[in-house]
């Protein structure tokens, strides 16, 4: 798993710190624990997550990201999303953040992007990347989205790390 995170890092600094519509998702670790013939079933996925069977899921979301579903590419999407989410909750925070760019840069639905920007945002804060943090908390709230109030906190508590105490107070 820290050889997953390790890669996570490497393509995200690679990235210059943020992602990028070229970004390539960060699969499950696991990929291969799964037959070949393993139906690619996003309601089997989610069964087995809910379920605690989080590498099995994983493995599931990784093998649709990476082989696509339908003709729009919404199952792709879809598991991105929920690759991203259980890569986060896993404490795989650097490959997380990877798939939320690529999930990012294929223009998601307006409520969509306005989640995946929130938890893009607090999970580079929670990693240290405060710069793209901010900018990524900024977009959430210029997209008018009801969690404002959690990103202005957020950036306060990020300009007060930085030592930018007039602006935590602004924020």
């Amino acid at each position: 798993m820290r050889a997953i995170a390790l890669a996570g890092l490497v393509l995200l600094a690679a990235c210059g710190g943020s992602p990028s519509p070229t970004a390539t998702p960060v699969p499950s670790p696991a990929l291969s624990a799964f037959p070949p013939d393993t139906p690619l079933d996003l309601p089997l996925a989610d069964r087995l997550y809910r379920e605690g069977s989080f590498e099995q899921a994983m493995d599931i979301y990784s093998a649709v990201v990476q082989q696509g579903s339908g003709p729009s590419g919404e199952g792709r999407q879809r598991a991105l999303w929920s690759l991203a989410r259980a890569q986060s909750e896993q404490g795989q925070g650097a490959a997380a953040v990877q798939n939320l760019g690529v999930f990012l840069s294929n223009g998601p639905p307006a409520d969509d992007r306005r989640a995946s920007l929130l938890k893009l945002g607090t999970l580079q804060a929670a990693q240290g990347d405060g710069a793209n943090a901010e900018r990524t908390l900024q977009s959430y709230i210029d997209t008018g989205g009801a969690a404002w109030p959690y990103a202005r906190l957020r950036l306060a508590d990020l300009a007060a790390r930085r030592g930018d105490g007039a602006e935590a107070v602004r924020q």
